[in-house]
C-alpha cells in the first residue's frame, strides 16, 4: 500500500481510496483529487485525524488540526480543502433518493467562500467544487432571509447517546423553560423539538436564523460530556462569536449534576443558574423579563408619563380660563331642568322608564339629564344593578350585597361576567388560557378559550370542579396537576389527547368525562387520584402511558376500549382493581403493568398479546385465576413473580421462553 492510499477520502472520510491514472479515488463516493507532488507521513495522520472530526461535524476541533497542518506546510492541497470545508460547516453526506454524495452545510457563514484564503491555494479541480458551495450558501443565506426572528434559542442535548429514542433530562428542562418562555411571557422560542418540526431538510437556514436574531441563548446541560456534544457545542460556539464580536446578545447556562467550574473556558464567563436550587425557573424567567419585557414596560411608562404631564398642562390652562363660566352655566342650567322636567320623570319600576337615578331609584324619560327628586345625574339602564363579586341583583339603593356584603356593582349581566373573567383568567388574546387566579370552587373556563396552557390550574387546591367548552382544542401538560380539592371535570368533546400529568395528585377525583375522539393517556395522567373508582377507557385510545393510572387506590375497576393496543410501563401498577379484562387487539403490556395491585383477584389476556412484560403482575397478592389466550410467546422476568395467592395456571402451547423467575415465590 502507498502512503497515498492511507489516506482517508477527503469527500466522504471513507478508507477505500485508491490510485488511478494518477488521481485519488474513492470507491464509496465515487469523488476524485489531483495528488500533490509529494506527502509524508507525518501529514497523512494529521489529514485523517482531521477529517474524521469534520466527518462528525466536530468543525472547530477539525479547523484547530487543518491549522496546524498547514502552518508547517503551507501548500498541502487536501489540509486547504478541508479547512475551507470546516470554516464554512460543510460534509458531504448520502442524498437519500440517488446514489451519491450532495454537499450540507451546517453552519452557515456570512463572508464569501471566493474571499477565503484557502481557496486562493486550491487547485483547479477543488476551486471548481468550492464555487458549487458558494452558490449553495448564497440559496441557504437568501432562505433564512424569509424566516421570522427569534427572540431566544434553547440550546441542548435532545437524545442520549447511542440511543436516539431516549430524551435526555436536559430535553424535559428545556421544555419547561420553552413552555414558560412561550405561553407566560408571550416570546419567540427556537426550541428545535418544536421550531424544526416539518422541517427534515434543511435545517440550517432555520437554526442560522434563530442564532442570528435571539437576543438570548440559554445553554441547558446535565453534565460536561453534553454540553461539549457534537451539535450542541456547534451552536453554542457559533453564538458564543456573536457576543465575542460584540453583538447584544446574552448566554445563560441553566446546569445541574456537576461543578460549574468544569464548564468549558469559554462559556465560565456567563451567569449560570443551579437548576438544583430552588427557585431556579423564577431565575431563568426574570432573565428574559428583564431582556424582552422591562424595556417595553418603561417605556410604555415613560410615554404614559409625557401624555399624562401634557395633559396636566391643557387641563390647568383650559380650567383657569373657564372655571368661572363653567361653574355659572351649570348652575343656570340645573335650575333650568329641575323646572322644565317634573312632567317627565315616570314611577319607579314603570314600564314607561327608560333609565333610573342611580342615587334614588327613580324611573325617567331618556331626555332627563338631572333627576327632579334628588339632582342626581347617574343612570342606570335598568332599576336593579349586579353585585360585582357574586352576581347576586340589588336595588339601585342598596349599598352592599345581601348575599356577599361587596359593596361595588355593575349594571348589565355582561359586565360581570367581563368582570369575573378578567378577575379569575389569564387569557391571551389568541384564546390561551395560561393561569386560573380566582377563588370559586366551581370553575367554568369562558367560552372564549381555546386552548389551556401547561400546569395552568397547578395547585389550586380550592378548586372543586371545572367545566371546559367544547371549542378547547389543546390542554397543556399538568394542566390540573395537584389540584387536591378537584372532584369532577367536563373534558371538551374536541380534545384528541389527554397529555402527561394532567391529573397528577388530583386526590380526590371521583368523576371525569372523558371524550370519545380521546386517541390517547399521557404519562402519569392520573398519576395518585386516590379516589377514582372505576374508570371508562374511549375505543379510539390506542395507548395507555407511563404510570397514567399509578397509585389509583379506589379504582376497583376499568373497562378498556376496543382500539386500545398499548399499556405502558407501570401503568395501573399500585392500584385497586380486582379484575383486569383486556380487549382482543392489545399487542403489548410494558413492564410492572400492574405491579403491586394487591387487589386484583383475576386476569384475562387475549391471544393478541405475544409478550407479558417484566414483573407485569408481580406482587398482586391476591391473584388466583389467571386466563392466558394461545397467542403469548413470551413471558419475562418476574411477570407473575410473589403472586402467593396463584393455585394454578394453564400455560398455551404459543409461549416458547418464560423466564426462570416468572412465577418466582407463587404457591
Amino acid at each position: 500500500m502507498t502512503i497515498w492510499e492511507q489516506l482517508t477520502c477527503p469527500t466522504c472520510g471513507s478508507n477505500g481510496v485508491e490510485i488511478i491514472d494518477g488521481l485519488l479515488c474513492c470507491k464509496y463516493c465515487k469523488s476524485k483529487h489531483t495528488l500533490q507532488e509529494k506527502i509524508s507521513e507525518e501529514e497523512v495522520i494529521a489529514l485523517n485525524n482531521a477529517t474524521t472530526d469534520r466527518q462528525r461535524w466536530a468543525f472547530d476541533e477539525a479547523f484547530e488540526k487543518y491549522e496546524l497542518l498547514l502552518q508547517k506546510y503551507p501548500d498541502n492541497e487536501m489540509a486547504n480543502w478541508g479547512a475551507l470545508l470546516c470554516d464554512f460547516g460543510f460534509t458531504y453526506e448520502k442524498d437519500p433518493f440517488e446514489d451519491k454524495l450532495v454537499p450540507t452545510c451546517h453552519r452557515l457563514n456570512t463572508s464569501s467562500i471566493l474571499q477565503s484564503p484557502y481557496y486562493g491555494k486550491l487547485n483547479r479541480e477543488h476551486k471548481e467544487r468550492a464555487d458549487k458551495l458558494e452558490k449553495l450558501r448564497l440559496a441557504i443565506l437568501e432562505e433564512s432571509k424569509r424566516i421570522q426572528p427569534y427572540d431566544v434559542f434553547i440550546c441542548y442535548k435532545k437524545t442520549e447517546e447511542g440511543n436516539e429514542k431516549e430524551r435526555t433530562k436536559e430535553f424535559r428542562w428545556a421544555l419547561e423553560i420553552y413552555n414558560m418562555l412561550k405561553y407566560e411571557l408571550g416570546l419567540r422560542v427556537f426550541f428545535s423539538e418544536e421550531s424544526l418540526e416539518g422541517h427534515s431538510s434543511g435545517w440550517e437556514p432555520h437554526i442560522y436564523a434563530a442564532l442570528r436574531s435571539a437576543k438570548l441563548m440559554y445553554i441547558v446541560t446535565s453534565s460536561i460530556e453534553h454540553v461539549n456534544a457534537t451539535w450542541v457545542k456547534n451552536e453554542w460556539k457559533r453564538y458564543a462569536k456573536y457576543v465575542h464580536d460584540g453583538e447584544e446578545k446574552q448566554i445563560q447556562v441553566v446546569y445541574e449534576g456537576f461543578d460549574v467550574a468544569q464548564l468549558p473556558m469559554e462559556l465560565r464567563k456567563y451567569q449560570a443558574i443551579d437548576r438544583d436550587k430552588r427557585g431556579w425557573d423564577k431565575k431563568v424567567k426574570k432573565v428574559a423579563e428583564e431582556i424582552f419585557i422591562d424595556p417595553l414596560e418603561e417605556e410604555r411608562k415613560k410615554k404614559e408619563r409625557e401624555e399624562e404631564a401634557r395633559r396636566a398642562q391643557d387641563e390647568a390652562r383650559q380650567k383657569e380660563r373657564e372655571q368661572q363660566a363653567a361653574m355659572q352655566a351649570i348652575q343656570d342650567q340645573l335650575a333650568a331642568l329641575q323646572a322644565a322636567q317634573a312632567t317627565q320623570t315616570v314611577e319607579v319600576g314603570s314600564t314607561k322608564a327608560d333609565k333610573y337615578c342611580v342615587k334614588c331609584g327613580m324611573g325617567l324619560g331618556k331626555n332627563v339629564q338631572f333627576c327632579p327628586e334628588c339632582g342626581g345625574n347617574s343612570f342606570a339602564p335598568k332599576s336593579y344593578k349586579y353585585c360585582n363579586q357574586c352576581g347576586e341583583t340589588a336595588q339601585l339603593t342598596q349599598a352592599y350585597c345581601s348575599k356577599c356584603r361587596n359593596s361595588t356593582f355593575v349594571w348589565t349581566k355582561e359586565e360581570y361576567v367581563l368582570t369575573v373573567e378578567r378577575r379569575d383568567f389569564d387569557i391571551t388574546d389568541t384564546g390561551i388560557l395560561t393561569k386560573y387566579k380566582g377563588k370559586l370552587a366551581a370553575v367554568k373556563i369562558p367560552e372564549r378559550v381555546k386552548g389551556i396552557a401547561p400546569r395552568a390550574f397547578s395547585g389550586c387546591n380550592w378548586v372543586t370542579s371545572v367545566v371546559i367548552p367544547n371549542n378547547v382544542i389543546f390542554i397543556g401538560d399538568g394542566a390540573f396537576s395537584n389540584c387536591s380539592g378537584l372532584t369532577s371535570i367536563t373534558l371538551s368533546n374536541y380534545t384528541p389527547k389527554l397529555p402527561d400529568e394532567l391529573f397528577y395528585g388530583c386526590k380526590n377525583l371521583r368523576s371525569v368525562h372523558i371524550p370519545e375522539i380521546v386517541s390517547s393517556i399521557g404519562n402519569k395522567a392520573f398519576f395518585g387520584c386516590s379516589a377514582l373508582t372505576g374508570f371508562e377507557i374511549p375505543n379510539r385510545v390506542k395507548v395507555i402511558g407511563e404510570e397514567a393510572f399509578h397509585n389509583c387506590i379506589s379504582m376497583q375497576s376499568v373497562k378498556f376500549g376496543a382500539g386500545l393496543e398499548k399499556i405502558c410501563k407501570s401503568a395501573f401498577a399500585h392500584s385497586g382493581l380486582t379484575s383486569v379484562t383486556l380487549p382482543n387487539g392489545i399487542k403489548t403490556i410494558e413492564t410492572s403493568a400492574f405491579a403491586n395491585c394487591e387487589s386484583l383477584e383475576s386476569t384475562v389476556i387475549p391471544q393478541s398479546v405475544t409478550s407479558i412484560g417484566e414483573g407485569a403482575f408481580e406482587n398482586c397478592k391476591n391473584l388466583t385465576n389467571v386466563s392466558i389466550s394461545n397467542g403469548v410467546k413470551t413471558i419475562e422476568t418476574s411477570a407473575f413473580a410473589n403472586c402467593k395467592s396463584l393455585e394454578s395456571i394453564v400455560i398455551p402451547q404459543s409461549v416458547t421462553s418464560i423466564e426462570e423467575s416468572a412465577f418466582e415465590n407463587c404457591n
